[in-house]
């Protein structure tokens, strides 16, 4: 039977294994740290006096930045397992970043095509003849809609790096766990974001503690959807098989 997915059962997850093996992660969570804050100054300096280089270190870091996030999400997963890890792990998944990168192209795409830019059309259109209130609300309603079956997907890492899918059935699979709990699984995201963003007031440095909560968190939401999903797999084959002998 499949079990329903519980937000504070997650964040209760999250913290116990935090607990647990939070310590272990704080090298590469700080090694992720002065990437990020070191080719944001780098991006920043170089804007104005070399905008070109500005943006070669812009799409440098952000690849960088890929590749360390799915090796934090192995690192997880491997904790998850009471499995030792090491700084090195945080690279032990670097052959996946093609198909982690595509398909974040690919939302990017997807989101401008359906939602962005029906959305802005709309609020244009309310800008320039007047009618603010109508147009000006669907189109905030179409952003919003868009945040959040895109959501829906947000998955796929965890599943290229859990099941060594290809960008295509990664996506398919993220969209797959969701269904059925999407209201859930996007307000545990929303909670997520709030969470890591009260850890980076506290001066950044609450982000080693907020950061792996969620990523323990998010682990248990995937392992959670996906048993569930193959158990209903596994009955839906079951029923056929039965129907076809009958």
């Amino acid at each position: 039977m499949d079990k329903e997915l519980s937000i504070p059962e997650a964040f209760s997850h999250g913290y116990l294994m935090f607990k647990k093996h939070g310590t272990a992660l704080f090298p590469s969570l700080g090694f992720f740290g002065f990437v990020i804050i070191f080719f944001g100054i780098i991006i920043k300096g170089t804007e104005v006096s070399a905008p070109l280089a500005s943006h070669l270190f812009n799409a440098a870091g952000t690849i960088i930045e890929l590749v360390l996030m799915l090796g934090l999400i192995h690192m997880v997963f491997a904790l998850e397992k009471d499995e030792k890890i090491s700084f090195k792990d945080l690279f032990a998944v670097r052959h996946l970043f093609f198909r982690y990168f595509f398909a974040i192209i690919f939302l990017v795409i997807a989101f401008g095509v359906l939602c962005i830019i029906p959305a802005f059309l709309l609020i244009y259109y309310a800008d320039t003849h007047g009618h603010l209130f109508f147009p000006f609300t669907i189109g905030v309603a179409i952003l919003a809609v868009g945040v959040f079956f895109m959501t829906r997907l947000k998955l796929m890492a965890y599943v290229i790096v859990a099941e060594n899918k290809k960008t295509i059935a990664a996506l398919k699979r993220s969209w797959q766990l969701t269904k059925g709990n999407s209201v859930t699984f996007f307000a545990f995201v929303l909670l997520a974001g709030i969470f890591n963003l009260v850890g980076a007031a506290l001066f950044l440095i609450g982000l080693l503690v907020t950061v792996p909560i969620t990523l323990f968190g998010m682990v248990y939401v995937y392992k959670q959807l996906a048993h569930n999903a193959d158990e209903l797999s596994q009955h839906e084959k079951k029923d056929q098989s039965t129907i076809s002998i009958a």
